[in-house]
């Protein structure tokens, strides 16, 4: 599995395998891990969705977060759905610049709460979470 982190192997172990290869693409950068949060940014990687739809394994309302995982260790095994090329988060300094731009200062966490408070969007828990959700509504 691999896009620019380098590669790496990961065994299958069940259900924590979505939360490893999660954690060592990079999605899981915080001290209290949030899978839900850190599924959320790697589904709005438009290669990692696109993978996943195809393969008819993208999560839909009402799945569980146990079912996540499930689709998440089904495509992450599969042949099929990838060539183990995955895309890792982005890193934020194209959202940090446009934050500065607009006026939103302190800590890069405090102007990305400030910007998600300004335009009415959800409270997230991670700096991964914001980042993705204010590239998605910048986009928008």
């Amino acid at each position: 599995i691999t896009k620019g982190c380098g590669p790496f192997v990961v065994p299958d172990s069940g259900e924590s395998l979505a939360e490893e290869v999660l954690r060592r693409l990079g999605y899981d950068d915080e001290a209290a891990p949030e899978f839900t949060e850190f599924a959320l940014s790697f589904f709005a990687q438009n290669k990692n969705k696109s993978k996943l739809r195809k393969a008819d394994l993208l999560p839909i309302a009402g799945d569980t977060v146990s079912d996540v995982k499930g689709k998440l260790r089904e495509a992450f095994l599969s042949h099929k759905v990838s060539d183990g090329e995955w895309l890792i988060p982005p890193a934020g300094d194209a959202v940090l610049k446009m934050l500065r731009k607009q006026g939103f200062d302190g800590s890069e966490l405090e102007a990305m709460k400030a910007y998600a408070a300004a335009k009415q969007l959800p409270s997230r828990k991670t700096r991964i979470g914001y980042i993705s959700m204010i590239q998605a509504h910048s986009k928008s």
